[in-house]
């Protein structure tokens, strides 16, 4: 049997050799793989049929004319930051985002095509936080658990916000009887094990909220650190998305620097700006793979204060979500397939 053919075309060589060492290192002999980083032999390339399974090409050297070729999936990688990334086989890919981004776009989108083998890997911890109010943070989280487990993930959701009302959005919105606080009077390793008879499933699975802030129950936000380490050693789930309000204590700052991914929820207006300049103070967000700015409620029709100001250039958002209908806010199952949500879900697989 044949194998798949990838054809990766970019006149910046350099640029190209992070992505190949990326292919080559994840699926090593599944595919064949064709570097062209030369115009005139691009040219000589394609002035023949070709048949091609995934082409990741340069917007300058795009054209519509090689959709005449027999090529499966096009990704353009594209200096233009563009929310509406997909057309028919045509898929727009910021050039800038990291390597692991666009290759897990790339690898998702024809996973099946490409017949890949995964490997087993360790539980990922996610953590989705906000530097103010209002951002849509935790529909943004619970949308993202289910458009996971849609994808066949195991996906745990924990929310430590100090008043849970994330149970708005799910069928069950009962809270964890009073008396639970007791469970946490076991060492680590046996933490999962006292939870999990209260843990629900609704398509991916979630600790119920606390019915009163935890600070009446003689517990701190370092419960949930003890949460997700014996969540995360016992090795049930593929990820655990842990919503986060947007106060930052010690405790918190554990947690964010333990994560695999940070989800960083920005607004595009001034006042969300500010505060995410604030928060960045205290966070150290350089490693571009492991933090994502990812701007909700977006509207084309107005100004963007965070693209504009100097840590919008710096901090680059990686996914829009379009701000959509107020009754669309409310609906978990319709949110979750918004086309923002689903290409953070297939970044992070």
């Amino acid at each position: 049997m044949s194998k798949p053919i990838v054809v990766l075309a970019d006149l910046d060589a350099n640029y190209l050799v992070p992505l190949e060492d990326k292919l080559t290192e994840e699926l090593y002999d599944q595919i064949e793989l064709e570097i062209i980083t030369d115009r005139m032999y691009f040219d000589e390339f394609f002035s023949s049929p070709k048949r091609i399974d995934t082409l990741i090409i340069s917007s300058n050297l795009y054209c519509q004319e090689l959709l005449r070729h027999n090529i499966t999936d096009v990704f353009v990688l594209t200096e233009e930051i563009e929310e509406n990334k997909s057309a028919d086989n045509v898929t727009r890919i910021f050039k800038y985002s990291s390597t692991k981004e666009i290759f897990n776009q790339v690898l998702y989108k024809n996973k099946e095509m490409l017949n890949v083998q995964f490997s087993n890997k360790e539980t990922q911890v996610i953590v989705v936080t906000s530097a103010i109010g209002g951002s849509g943070k935790t529909i943004v989280s619970l949308s993202l658990a289910q458009s996971l487990s849609k994808n066949h993930k195991r996906v745990l959701y924990l929310s430590t916000d100090n008043m849970q009302s994330f149970a708005f959005y799910l069928q069950n919105k009962s809270c964890l009887p009073n008396d639970f606080f007791k469970v946490f009077n076991v060492v680590d390793d046996k933490l999962y094990g006292s939870i999990m008879p209260y843990i629900r499933n609704e398509g991916f699975k979630y600790l119920p909220p606390f019915g009163r802030i935890i600070s009446s129950f003689g517990l701190d936000f370092s419960i949930y650190n003890r949460i997700v380490k014996s969540s995360r050693g016992v090795k049930e789930f593929d990820y655990i998305i842990v919503d986060t309000d947007m106060y930052l204590d010690q405790a918190k700052a554990e947690l964010i620097n333990s994560a695999d991914k940070v989800i960083v929820n920005v607004l595009q207006d001034e006042y969300s700006t500010c505060k995410t300049e604030f928060l960045i103070r205290n966070i150290d967000c350089r490693n571009t793979d492991k933090f994502m700015f990812v701007c909700n409620k977006f509207r084309r029709d107005i100004n963007n204060d965070y693209t504009a100001s100097q840590i919008g250039q710096q901090f680059i958002i990686a996914e829009y979500i379009d701000d959509v209908p107020l009754y669309l806010q409310h609906s978990l199952e319709s949110f979750s397939e918004t086309t923002g949500i689903k290409n953070i879900a297939y970044t992070l697989s």
